[in-house]
């Protein structure tokens, strides 16, 4: 994926050595690009469309169909947002993969994947919300503010500078 190869290249380059280092440059970036997704001009009269089952069918698809980012502004930040969660994803996976034994491993990333599950459902719904209330960039911007919350426990990782945190080289074949 791209946001592999973004980290591999990092990694070569010998600009970073560490997994948070990673998360903690990555994770700023994801919220900046949320956050400008949500001011671009060419998605800034979007609104939230009302709850599917007051729709029909056909109204349904047109409104999601008109509330998309438009423009090449939109779509640029869209997709950074992305290539920026490509990054991100892998690194974190990684970290907790080194970090536990492989005997707990399976049981620690279902309890996680349950929390990261939980929480995604909560903010969808508040964001939701909030898109139906302010509007869909609202929404983003929003997002993006309280992304900025993952900062301290990433930071709280850094602190304790276990050996898992660093990248292990490894040799092409």
């Amino acid at each position: 994926s791209l946001g592999n190869l973004l980290v591999d290249a990092l990694i070569a380059s010998g600009l970073v050595r560490h997994r948070t280092t990673v998360m903690l440059g990555a994770m700023p970036v994801l919220s900046l690009t949320a956050i400008a997704l949500g001011r671009s001009t060419s998605f800034a009269h979007a609104r939230a469309c009302p709850p599917p089952l007051l729709l029909s069918a056909s109204r349904l698809v047109s409104r999601a169909h008109s509330h998309a980012p438009r423009g090449p502004t939109a779509v640029c930040w869209l997709m950074c947002l992305m290539a920026t969660m490509g990054v991100v994803d892998p690194v974190r996976q990684a970290f907790l993969h080194r970090e536990i034994p492989s005997g707990q491993r399976a049981t620690v990333i279902s309890f996680q994947q349950m929390f990261v599950g939980g929480g995604s459902v909560l903010g969808q719904l508040a964001l939701g919300d909030c898109a139906n209330v302010a509007s869909i960039p609202a929404a983003y911007v929003v997002g993006g503010c309280l992304s900025l919350l993952s900062l301290p426990p990433i930071f709280l990782l850094r602190s304790f500078r276990r050996h898992t945190d660093a990248f292990v080289p490894t040799t092409s074949p």
